[in-house]
């Protein structure tokens, strides 16, 4: 289509050649015919007896039009030959751009049927497996005669199989943990009844009044009394287990069921870690090219190795060179000692780019007088806006 527009437009500045040399060669038929009329006088003259006189302007310049006039003529019959084979040209190259089109249309309708197809086949492979899970591997007559031959050592059943004995392991080993945390609360519950059953026992049998603390004596603190050695226990070491979120003693099966929760966590928040730096990521990039598209600079954080502040690069989409670039220098706000914080502040470091006479006038009107460096930034996006449209 490209190639068809070009020798089209060819074929018009062709013709339009042939245009102007077909009126320039009638202005030259004009003004040849003018002065043929005036040698036709002359030679009247002549035959009177009049001497005529010597060549004039006009009769050379008939014969530079002569001249002209035949190259034009020659011009003309290039300019067709041209014109006829950028015709055939065009046409050709409009020919192979329709048979072009008609390939595409078929190759989009071979795509269809093939996507048609892929669509069949995927329906009746979902059949066929439906059939086969429910065990109609054949439906012809034959049925009876149809044997199901399966492989003595399958990979895939292998490989189901030992993942489903380690799925297996993995829950026993939990189902283990929850029933020792179960036991373990039972004992306590009944522990704690036999205690609470052991001081009601003790409060109604005679001789309790002994279990009872003395009286006060005004100005006195009360006595330490010791338990009774009945009621006195020692429990079991047991520790809080958050994954299961229960007090349990360790032991083998406690710790294989708190290492599968504690690395399925782990895996989960690696993976929440992961969506979290891709999304910051996107949101990083879609700020810098917002930055660069509204504002008209690309910015470039970095560090500064004596103070160890952020820096920022800056450089302008009007600039001529990558080496045109700015570095500024954030001092981020400081926090006093009453709480007050005080504004940052941001410096601009030197570079080549600015150290050049027209950078240094800049910079001292808008930093150094106005303290201004957004009036400075603003400024030379105009002065380089300017420099561009101008050139």
């Amino acid at each position: 289509a490209a190639a068809a527009a070009r020798a089209g437009s060819r074929a018009e500045l062709l013709a339009r050649e042939r245009d102007g040399l077909n009126r320039v060669i009638a202005s030259y038929e004009t003004e040849l015919a003018n002065n043929r009329s005036s040698a036709t006088n002359a030679t009247a003259a002549d035959a009177s007896g009049v001497v005529a006189p010597a060549r004039s302007p006009d009769d050379v310049r008939a014969e530079e039009a002569t001249r002209s006039l035949r190259a034009a003529h020659a011009r003309i019959v290039e300019l067709e030959s041209e014109l006829a084979s950028a015709t055939a040209t065009r046409a050709g190259e409009r020919d192979d751009a329709a048979a072009a089109a008609r390939a595409a249309h078929e190759l989009r309708v071979e795509v269809e049927e093939l996507r048609r197809a892929k669509e069949g086949a995927a329906r009746e492979i979902a059949a066929l497996e439906a059939r086969v899970g429910r065990g109609e591997y054949d439906t012809t007559k034959n049925a009876a005669a149809t044997k199901i031959l399966h492989f003595k050592e399958n990979p895939a059943a292998i490989a189901n199989e030992a993942k489903a004995e380690k799925d297996l392991a993995v829950v026993r080993a939990e189902c283990e943990a929850l029933r020792e945390t179960v036991a373990r609360m039972v004992a306590e519950h009944e522990q704690q009844q036999q205690m609470h059953m052991a001081m009601v026992g003790a409060s109604l049998t005679p001789g309790s009044e002994n279990l009872m603390p003395p009286p006060l004596t005004p100005g006195m603190p009360p006595p330490l009394v010791p338990p009774p050695t009945h009621i006195m226990a020692t429990p079991a070491p047991t520790t809080y287990n958050r994954a299961l979120g229960t007090m349990q003693t360790p032991g083998p099966s406690v710790a294989e069921a708190e290492i599968t929760v504690l690395k399925r966590r782990v895996a989960e928040l690696e993976k929440r870690e992961q969506r979290y730096m891709t999304v910051f990521k996107q949101k990083i990039s879609t700020f810098r090219e917002a930055c660069y598209l509204i504002f008209g600079f690309k910015v470039d954080m970095g560090e500064d190795r004596g103070s160890g502040q952020p820096t920022f690069t800056l450089r302008s989409m009007f600039a001529s060179r990558d080496d045109e670039a700015m570095v500024f220098r954030v001092n981020p706000p400081k926090v006093g000692a009453t709480g007050n914080e005080t504004g940052g502040t941001v410096e601009l470091l030197p570079a080549p780019y600015t150290s050049t006479d027209e950078m240094r006038r800049m910079i001292d009107m808008y930093v150094g007088r106005w303290s201004s460096v957004p009036g400075f930034v603003a400024n030379l996006t105009m002065e380089l806006f300017n420099k561009q449209t101008a050139a």
